[in-house]
C-alpha cells in the first residue's frame, strides 16, 4: 500500500494547561501517569543539570559477545548544589507537591496513592543504589527501594502499581548484579517488590514506548533483535498473559483505543520531519491518517507521553493533547 504522507494533516492545538507564568524559573523534566489517571508533570528549578554523554561497555547478555564502546544520553545525578522539584498533579484542583533540597538529578515523578508520591532517578551508581524514593504530600520519604538502572519510563494504576520500562543501556548493564532491568519490563508494588517480570519470547533488547491502559492492560512497543523486523508490539494482560505482534515501528510513545494506535514517526521528504500515523491493529496496520500537530504559531510540538488513547505535548512552557477518538 502506498504510504499517504502528501495527505499529511496538520492540526492546531489548544494548550491544556500554560505553565508560562507559573514556573518561571523552573524547567520541565518530565510527564507521566497517576494512578487515577490524571496526568503528573514533574518540574526542577533552573540549576537542573540532566543531560551527559556518557561512553558505555556495551555487551549482550545473552550471548555475552562485546559490541564495544558507544555513546549514550545520560543523567548526572549529583547536581552541583541541592535542588527543588515541583510535582503538578492535573487534576480537579491541580495541587503541587515540592521535593525541596535533594542532592540528586530526580528523572521521574508521579502520584501513586492519595498521600503517596515516587520520585526516581533512571540510573545508578556506586553511591545511589535506591533510586526510587516513596515519599507523603510533605516530603517525607517513606520508603526506599531499587528499581534498576536504564530506566526509561514510570507508569502506575488504580492497584498503586509502578510498571517500569528499561532501555538497552539498562537491560546491557549489570550494576551491583541486581538485574532487574535484565527482563525490559517490570512492575513494582509501593513495597518495591517485583511482583511481575516480563519472561516471555521474543525477548526485549529495549522497551521503546510504554502504555498502562488500565490496571489490567499494559501496551508496550519494544526492540528485538529476536524478530526479522526488530520491532513488535504487545500487549500484557493480567499480569500473565502476553500477547505479541511484529510490526515495524520505533515509537517512543504511542496511544492506544480499540485495536487502533497513533504513534510518531520520522519521514525524511527532503528533510527530517516527524510525522504522527493512526494505524489499524486488525488491518494489519493499515494507516488511517498521517497528522502533524502544531501550536497557534504553528510551531511543532514535542510529543512527551503517551497515556490510554491520548498522546501528551509540549512546547513554549505548555501542555498540549490529542486523543485517537478526535482524529477518527
Amino acid at each position: 500500500m502506498k504510504p499517504i504522507y502528501e495527505n499529511i494533516m496538520t492540526r492546531v492545538l489548544e494548550p491544556v494547561y500554560d505553565f508560562s507564568d507559573l514556573y518561571p524559573n523552573f524547567v520541565f523534566v518530565n510527564c507521566s501517569l497517576g494512578y487515577d489517571g490524571n496526568v503528573n508533570i514533574l518540574f526542577a528549578d533552573g540549576k537542573y543539570d540532566y543531560l551527559k554523554a556518557r561512553k558505555v561497555k556495551n555487551i549482550d547478555p545473552v550471548g555475552g559477545k562485546d559490541w564495544g564502546y558507544r555513546i549514550v544520553k545520560n543523567y548526572r545525578i549529583y547536581p552541583p548544589n541541592p535542588q527543588d522539584y515541583k510535582l503538578l498533579i492535573l487534576d480537579k484542583n491541580n495541587h503541587i507537591i515540592e521535593f525541596r533540597n535533594k542532592n540528586i538529578n530526580y528523572t521521574h515523578g508521579l502520584q501513586v496513592d492519595t498521600d503517596k508520591f515516587c520520585f526516581i532517578c533512571h540510573t545508578l551508581d556506586g553511591r545511589f543504589r535506591n533510586n526510587a524514593k516513596l515519599t507523603n504530600g510533605n516530603g517525607k520519604i517513606l520508603k526506599e527501594f531499587t528499581i534498576g538502572t536504564g530506566v526509561k519510563d514510570v507508569q502506575t494504576n488504580k492497584n498503586h502499581e509502578l510498571w517500569v520500562s528499561y532501555t538497552d543501556y539498562g537491560i546491557n548493564t549489570n550494576y551491583f548484579k541486581i538485574s532487574h532491568e535484565y527482563s525490559g519490563i517490570n512492575c513494582f508494588d509501593t513495597s518495591g517488590n517485583i511482583i511481575y517480570t516480563y519472561n516471555c519470547e521474543p525477548f526485549i533488547d529495549e522497551c521503546n514506548s510504554l502504555n498502562v491502559i488500565s490496571e489490567n492492560e499494559v501496551i508496550i512497543s519494544i526492540y528485538t533483535g529476536s524478530l526479522k523486523s526488530c520491532q513488535a508490539l504487545g500487549k500484557i494482560r493480567n499480569k500473565s498473559s502476553v500477547d505479541i505482534i511484529e510490526w515495524h515501528e520505533y515509537t517512543y510513545y504511542l496511544a492506544y483505543s480499540n485495536n487502533k494506535i497513533l504513534v510518531e514517526r520520522n519521514y525524511y521528504s527532503g528533510k527530517n520531519r516527524t510525522i504522527f500515523i493512526l494505524l489499524d491493529i486488525k488491518k494489519r496496520f493499515t494507516e488511517i491518517g498521517a497528522y502533524e500537530f502544531v501550536n497557534k504559531k504553528r510551531k511543532i510540538l514535542n510529543c512527551i507521553h503517551g497515556e490510554n488513547d491520548t498522546l501528551y505535548f509540549w512546547e513554549e512552557n505548555a501542555l498540549y493533547k490529542v486523543s485517537i477518538s478526535e482524529l477518527i
